[in-house]
């Protein structure tokens, strides 16, 4: 059983895990696999996650139509069950929302200038997205 995040934006970058995280254990790479959440999970990419201290950050949010709906763009990574709880508290303001596997789509000729991973899923494995809660969304007037 794993867990995995798909993210995009400060989330991968493991310098912002640094509350947790050792000084042996900075300034690692966090392999991850290029990929793509369909059209078809109904969300759209949106400057909409207002933080307590005052910037708005790109996030996601479920699409009204299906025509609104969007692919989204991010990597999947591997984070240790132990590890999970980390990630919820850096991500306050946000709700887990499992994306499944069916919903992927992996793009292994775009992984740049490092090395992509190729991760089998198992049937108890989970990806998971943080979504901003709409008590956090950016005044948008």
């Amino acid at each position: 059983m794993s867990d995995y995040i798909f993210g995009f934006g400060s989330i991968m970058n493991t310098s912002t895990h640094a509350t947790w995280q050792t000084p042996s254990d900075k300034n690692t790479s966090i392999p991850g696999a290029v990929a793509t959440i369909k059209r078809e999970f109904g969300y759209k990419r949106k400057w909409n996650f207002r933080s307590s201290t005052g910037f708005t950050a790109l996030g996601v949010s479920p699409a009204e139509s299906r025509e609104e709906a969007g692919e989204i763009n991010g990597v999947v990574y591997r984070v240790s069950r132990e590890e999970m709880p980390n990630f919820d508290r850096r991500e306050v303001g946000y709700e887990k929302v499992k994306v499944p596997l069916d919903m992927l789509v992996f793009h292994p000729e775009n992984s740049g200038t490092s090395e992509q991973t190729q991760f089998t899923f198992g049937p108890e494995d989970t990806v998971w997205l943080y979504v901003p809660l709409a008590t956090h969304y950016a005044d948008e007037n």
